[in-house]
């Protein structure tokens, strides 16, 4: 039962382990007749082969299936940041004077009303946050307070690479 939870654990290792044990694996089924010709090779090959052979198959898929996956998360990764700067492409005006007006300031800060609609869908796209540190909300503030707001690196990194695009 020890052998299980040994090759349990080496098919949640890392790749390179995995990858390791089905390149060992494919070595020893592919030196078949140099192993044969050993004295005794023919019983060890034949001791051998089938769990060399399953053990194979199982780490080679599970190889195949980590990069399909990597390369699944990497196409909708980039899909994600595609849509990202097609919508902060094409902004409404009173959206875009906002983002703009974070852009062209000197720390890519400002100040706005935290009710304001277009303020919290800016927020929810993840386009502006709100500032960690300088918000002080006075007593006559407290429903509709003005914070300071910055323009995430994700939205800089995207204005800065289409500023062509962005500039109306």
């Amino acid at each position: 039962m020890e052998w299980i939870k040994t090759a349990w654990e080496a098919f949640k290792a890392d790749v390179k382990t995995r990858l390791g044990i089905a390149i060992g694996c494919s070595i020893f089924l592919a030196c078949r007749s140099y192993i044969e010709q050993l004295p005794g090779g023919k019983n060890v090959f034949s001791l051998f082969a089938v769990p060399a052979l399953l053990i194979c198959i199982i780490f080679w898929v599970s190889l195949v299936l980590d990069g399909c996956n990597k390369l699944w998360k990497m196409f909708q990764e980039r899909k994600a940041y595609k849509m990202y700067v097609h919508y902060l492409l094409n902004l409404s005006s009173d959206k875009y004077n906002i983002v703009n007006d974070l852009y062209t300031s000197m720390h890519h800060q400002g100040e706005f009303k935290y009710n304001d609609t277009d303020i919290r869908d800016l927020m929810k796209k993840g386009i502006i946050e709100l500032a960690q540190s300088g918000n002080i909300i006075s007593k006559y503030e407290i429903n509709d307070p003005t914070l300071i707001f910055l323009l995430t690196p994700t939205a800089l990194e995207a204005i800065k690479n289409n500023y062509d695009k962005f500039k109306r």
